[in-house]
């Protein structure tokens, strides 16, 4: 199980510096230092266009 976990996170740090950049800048899932509550913290402003 740790084999795997680790597998799993030499795979996601090679690629990411390349990938990261271009996401939405609104983006937050699987992003470092964001996250889901950031998420569904700015959805209702992001629903009524006050962002995005």
């Amino acid at each position: 199980m740790a084999i795997d976990r680790s597998n799993q996170q030499a795979r996601l740090h090679l690629p990411q510096p390349l990938i990261d950049p271009t996401f939405s800048g609104f983006s937050s899932g699987l992003r470092p230092g964001r996250g889901t509550h950031d998420a569904v913290r700015t959805a209702p402003q992001y629903a009524q266009g006050v962002i995005g």
